[in-house]
């Protein structure tokens, strides 16, 4: 054997033990507490936990059964989650991290950068989820009042240095199905073809800046904002909401309260608006 191919050889079996015993001596305790240190320098009320680490070749790690909270808030959980650094970006004072995780039969994927400077702490985030289970975003599940179902597509962008840390969020829910814990006026669930928003989430409150859902029976606009408080159902609403009938939500309701209140013809063109306050436990409404 030619030396050259002697020394390729060695190299490539070296090469493949201290994979093998990385990836089965990987010590998951110790980079999962450097990861969790990482999130609380860039903003402390990010919480993470996760049933286990391992190492994910080429390089990166992965995460099973992950779950975000946020100022106390379960926000988002996932099957699995993996992270790959940008090589180049590891020796740079802003690191790069790719992400991607299988929530159910939806995806996610985006990128993740952070200062690697604990005395000027900054994280950027950048997320995009395709096709996912609602009952996937826990954070639309604290809401007792009622149960949203669908399929979500989303972008969260995630910026540690404004206002204390502050999430934008565009998102389409289609089609989509809300039931009402204690029916309005007899409703007790609504279908849309789409309900898609545009947000704002701080530690301190949620920012509806618009929300439509659009659907065979109804349109319908809200807008406002909840400020939180624990436990969750202690939440304060300021709320406005329009609902717009639509013939066949007329015609099926025409025997309801809520049918004859919506059945005028001032209902039909412009809508009734819902004064929603009170919190998210004892909301109170009133009509206008």
């Amino acid at each position: 054997m030619k030396p050259i191919r002697k020394y390729l050889l060695y190299g490539a079996f070296t090469l493949a033990v201290l994979v093998i015993s990385l990836y089965l001596r990987f010590p998951s305790e110790l980079v999962q507490a450097m990861l969790l240190k990482r999130l609380a320098q860039a903003d402390p009320e990010i919480h993470l936990t996760t049933a286990k680490v391992s190492l994910s070749l080429p390089v990166g790690i992965k995460l099973d059964a992950p779950a975000l909270a946020y100022a106390e808030i379960p926000v988002v959980r996932m099957d699995a989650c993996k992270m790959k650094p940008q090589l180049l970006s590891m020796f740079r004072k802003r690191k790069h991290l790719s992400i991607s995780g299988s929530m159910g039969e939806g995806e996610l994927d985006g990128r993740i950068e952070f200062e690697d400077d604990p005395s000027r702490p900054h994280a950027i985030v950048i997320l995009n989820l395709d096709r996912t289970r609602v009952d996937y975003i826990e954070f639309l599940n604290q809401w007792p009042a009622f149960l949203l179902d669908g399929l979500m597509d989303a972008i969260v962008k995630y910026d540690s240095t404004k206002g204390g840390g502050t999430a934008d969020i565009s998102t389409e829910i289609r089609p989509a199905k809300i039931s009402l814990e204690n029916p309005f006026m007899g409703i007790e669930t609504l279908e849309f073809t789409s309900i898609s928003a545009q947000m704002t989430l701080t530690p301190r409150m949620l920012q509806i800046r618009n929300c439509d859902a659009t659907g065979d029976q109804l349109e319908s606009k809200l807008a406002g904002s909840i400020v939180f408080r624990q436990p969750m159902s202690n939440s304060r609403l300021t709320l406005s909401l329009t609902v717009k009938p639509l013939p066949a939500f007329i015609a099926d309701h025409k025997e309801d309260m809520i049918g004859g209140l919506l059945a005028s013809e001032n209902a039909q063109k412009r809508g009734v608006v819902f004064r929603i306050s009170g919190t998210i436990g004892n909301p109170r409404y009133v009509i206008r």
